[in-house]
């Protein structure tokens, strides 16, 4: 998973854009949490910084601070509802 700290990133399918993220957006928040098949391409949009975060940190923060783990589940239920009612 990663945090856009400067820059923008294009999420995609070949040439299909679904979003252009930017600062403080997260992007591959389901890759880090379930090892099936990502659903789209993450490309850079010039030069960027990414803070970067693996699974196992991850899941040793949520662990600990159960308001981390309420967070990260409501940002994905956030990002599957704005998925969602784009259609």
């Amino acid at each position: 998973m990663f945090i856009v700290v400067e820059g923008q990133v294009k999420i995609h399918d070949g040439e299909r854009e679904f979003a252009v993220l930017g600062e403080s957006d997260i992007v591959g928040e389901l890759a880090v949490l379930d090892p099936e098949p990502r659903s789209a391409d993450a490309s850079a949009v010039g030069d960027c910084l990414l803070f970067e975060l693996h699974a196992e940190p991850l899941y040793e923060l949520m662990s600990d601070h159960a308001g981390i783990m309420r967070d990260v589940i409501q940002f994905l239920c956030r990002r599957v509802r704005a998925t969602t009612s784009k259609g």
